[in-house]
């Protein structure tokens, strides 16, 4: 048996050779073509560390519903540089168009990581349902430290909030009406307007109510044993 595996190994010796060399190449193009996807994903994470991504977005006041403010957040990792804002809208609240406000005229020179900017945009009761039926558009082009400039187009709707109601009173605003109060009423009681009543009851203690009855009992037998003069 031993004899004729030897015997198989010389006469095919050739042919096994050419079959170990191909499976020896095929295992170092598999190997290439892990180490060159290994090498594209680090590149690939790097410049992700350092990517800056804008967005901008539109969103209600808790406060109250009807005044939405715009948001612009850099969601990125790296920071976004000469950050502009474009748009052919000519949304506008009480004369001052949204085109004429800083962020669209002069831009954001430097808009760090997770740097978020919000500023109030327009009130929907004004014209509800003109409002209802606006898209604005807004363009952002910006770049980031390597050079590289990105463009990101945003579509905002403010029918996307329209039947939405909020109960109760968000908890931020209630502190601050909470705190507003306690320092009305520490101040009315430091100026004098308005003096807080403190009223003071006093409990008497165990061993107090107990000499009380003592005493009482004392005095109920002494004006038993005694008569008054004349009887």
């Amino acid at each position: 048996m031993l004899e004729q595996a030897l015997r198989f190994l010389n006469e095919n010796a050739g042919a096994l050779q050419a079959v170990f060399s191909g499976l020896v190449m095929a295992a170092t193009v598999v190997y290439a073509l892990l180490t060159w996807r290994l090498a594209s994903e680090t590149r690939q994470m790097r410049r992700l560390q350092v990517q800056p991504e804008i967005s901008v977005t539109i969103q209600p006041q808790e406060e109250n519903m009807n005044f939405v403010d715009m948001v612009i957040e850099n969601i990125g990792l790296g920071p976004a540089y000469d950050l502009r804002l474009e748009t052919d809208s000519d949304l506008r609240w009480r004369g001052t168009k949204l085109v004429d406000m800083g962020v669209f005229q002069q831009g954001i020179r430097f808009f760090a990581p997770r740097q978020r900017l919000d500023f109030f945009l327009v009130n929907v009761a004004d014209d509800f349902d003109k409002l209802m039926s606006t898209t604005v558009r807004v363009k952002a082009i910006f770049r980031d430290q390597r050079g590289e400039r990105y463009t990101r187009d945003f579509a905002l709707k403010f029918s996307e909030f329209q039947g939405l109601r909020r109960v109760g009173t968000p908890p931020l605003t209630r502190l601050a009406r909470s705190l507003e109060q306690l320092r009305n009423d520490l101040y009315r009681s430091a100026t004098g307007l308005q003096a807080i009543r403190v009223q003071i009851e006093r409990r008497p203690l165990p061993d107090e109510e107990e000499v009380d009855e003592r005493e009482r009992g004392t005095e109920a037998k002494d004006g038993s044993g005694t008569q008054p003069p004349g009887t």
